[in-house]
């Protein structure tokens, strides 16, 4: 039985194919062992056969070659008829269970077949505790190249600075003499916490399973906030404003604690895209084709077709 071909019909890749490149051909490709009765001796023979595998290694040298940069055009030549050597050999390590044949690899090409280059410290931790090659090869060149880019990634902020300022309705008037009430019990809030807390890792260590009833004081400062400022989006600006503007350093537990459904009003819903699978859609992610939509509510699966086809979408790009 044959081995199975996968074509690959894509541009990009049909142009980095060199169609000049010499065919490497071994004309004892199927040598083999004389015929062996069916026997136990013999089937045992065979799986331990199939515990001797070689082809990794043949590959390594294989990619050592190919990562060696020749200086003349007779190295060159040199270093590919290396690597053509390698290529009928791994064919052989390939079909050593069955056929009982496998060739070692010449001394002179195992000699200079080191170090393994920079790339193959990807393969596996195994790889990275040894000494490997930095010669300018494409696929080092490439590995390099992406080792800068998920570098410039790791370290780059992932998002803009947060804009506390979604939190806060500038149409509710500020109340300078409710503001100042509510930082005392802040001020008051942030200090009791601290030395709770403290209480609290004291006591567990002697007794694992306690915990404070942290929902009690959160209700006590709940009631209190409430009984100076009744709106619930104006006691909503106020701590928002001592979170982040004038103590951004203190924990921004108490604003949710305190004022956490008055910051849920003040927060405006935002209309934003949505990916909605469309045979002729113009997105293509892992092979299906995607309509963006703006979501505008929970979406019926049975529904999203219907709802592609017959939405606006003049009115959405001139929403403003």
């Amino acid at each position: 039985m044959g081995d199975l071909v996968l074509v690959i019909d894509n541009d990009i890749i049909k142009e980095g194919i060199d169609r000049d490149a010499v065919l490497v051909m071994d004309v004892d490709d199927k040598v083999t062992t004389l015929d062996e009765e069916d026997n136990e001796e013999n089937r045992i023979a065979v799986t331990l056969r199939t515990m001797t595998n070689m082809i990794g290694e043949y590959s390594n040298y294989s990619s050592v070659y190919h990562n060696k940069r020749p200086k003349t055009e007779e190295q060159k030549k040199k270093y590919e008829s290396y690597i053509d050597i390698l290529s009928v050999l791994t064919g052989k390590a390939i079909d050593y269970a069955k056929t009982g044949v496998m060739y070692n690899v010449p001394r002179h090409i195992a000699k200079y077949g080191q170090p393994l280059p920079y790339f193959m410290k990807y393969r596996s931790d195994y790889y990275k505790r040894k000494k490997l090659s930095r010669a300018a090869s494409n696929m080092n060149r490439l590995c390099r190249e992406i080792e800068k880019w998920s570098k410039q990634h790791v370290w780059k902020r992932t998002s803009p600075k947060f804009d506390y300022k979604i939190m806060i309705d500038e149409s509710v008037p500020a109340d300078d003499e409710i503001f100042n009430k509510i930082e005392e019990v802040f001020l008051r809030y942030c200090k009791e916490m601290a030395e709770l807390r403290r209480d609290e890792m004291s006591i567990q260590m002697e007794r694992r399973d306690f915990s404070l009833a942290w929902d009690i004081y959160y209700e006590e400062y709940r009631n209190e906030c409430k009984a100076i400022c009744g709106n619930n989006k104006l006691l909503a600006n106020i701590v928002v404003k001592l979170c982040y503007e004038k103590y951004p350093k203190k924990s921004k537990n108490f604003m949710w604690k305190v004022a956490g459904p008055g910051i849920v009003e003040n927060i405006e819903q935002v209309t934003f895209l949505i990916p909605i699978r469309d045979n002729d859609g113009t997105e293509e992610y892992l092979g299906k084709k995607y309509s963006m939509v703006p979501y505008l509510g929970i979406l019926d699966e049975s529904k999203e077709l219907e709802y592609v086809e017959n939405y606006n979408y003049e009115e959405w790009w001139t929403f403003d």
